[in-house]
């Protein structure tokens, strides 16, 4: 049946948190979505996209909607040409990345370690280290609700620091990229550098969504959150890292309440001391 109801979303994001979403679908292929999308249309009933929820924290009560999880949606890649690779948007972003690198095809590699699918990563814009995943992309594919389909070029997604403001209203279905060559030895170095970094500089032993919140016009989320002397503040199971401060970490069985207050307590304190809006980057599905 690709409908359930009341379906737990806690094994559905990485938090490991959250209650039940009221109607929920799991579809693999585009035609199963489209019947999904028809069911919703016809019970008028709203709905909501998750992927592999790396960047995602779930009400403790759940939601309402249906909840579209595309995680085993279009686990695929393919080399188009030389320097062209495409993909579905249930792809892991590290699988995406480790298949330019074995093909010695360089521009994804600094993406290296962020979790996640390849969807999500479009819908949010994800990079590091200087690199965005919007300066490989070419053709964005989507389904918009009614289940129609087109591409997307980069100029009408209009990829913008953590966003994708084109995207909105409309599902990821796929992507295609063009590349640069490379070698791929050097490449493989190049992975293995970041995913150093990541292991030094993040705590990647407990469950979260990686950075809470966006980079501020200036300075950096975390370092304020630190120079407020926030770091090892704990709410229930949750804790804000003592590694890296724009960490939150479900440490001893959290809930999402938890991370949440420590969420609204670090932006108030960093507001109230130093007058910086910070905006959160998880996304926050069933809070209201």
């Amino acid at each position: 049946m690709l409908i359930r109801k009341d379906v737990s979303l806690r094994d559905k994001c990485h938090y490991k948190t959250g209650g039940p979403a009221a109607w929920y679908a799991e579809p693999s292929r585009g035609g199963e979505l489209r019947r999904v999308l028809e069911w919703a249309s016809e019970k008028n009933i709203p709905f909501e996209i998750i992927g592999c929820g790396a960047n995602l924290l779930i009400s403790d009560e759940g939601c309402r909607e249906l909840v579209i999880c595309l995680s085993s949606f279009g686990r695929w890649a393919a080399r188009d040409g030389a320097l062209s690779v495409s993909c579905g948007a249930g792809l892991r972003l590290s699988e995406l990345v480790d298949f330019t690198v074995r093909r010695g095809l360089k521009g994804l590699e600094k993406l290296s370690g962020i979790p996640g699918s390849v969807g999500g990563a479009l819908a949010m814009n994800a990079g590091a280290y200087g690199a965005e995943i919007k300066d490989a992309v070419s053709s964005v594919s989507v389904m918009d609700a009614s289940g129609a389909e087109r591409e997307l070029s980069p100029g009408e997604i209009g990829f913008c620091y953590r966003g994708s403001p084109g995207l909105r209203g409309l599902i990821v279905t796929g992507a295609s990229f063009i590349l640069e060559k490379g070698s791929s030895e050097a490449l493989e170095n190049d992975r293995a550098e970041i995913l150093k970094k990541r292991r030094e500089k993040q705590p990647l032993d407990r469950p979260s969504c990686g950075s809470v919140f966006k980079r501020p016009p200036s300075g950096y989320a975390g370092e304020f959150i630190e120079k407020c002397g926030l770091k090892g503040l704990r709410k229930g199971g949750a804790v804000i890292s003592e590694k890296h401060a724009n960490f939150i970490l479900n440490d001893a069985g959290a809930s999402s309440a938890d991370i949440k207050w420590l969420m609204d307590e670090a932006a108030r304190r960093v507001r109230e001391e130093y007058g910086v809006e910070l905006e959160p980057e998880v996304r926050l599905l069933g809070f209201g």
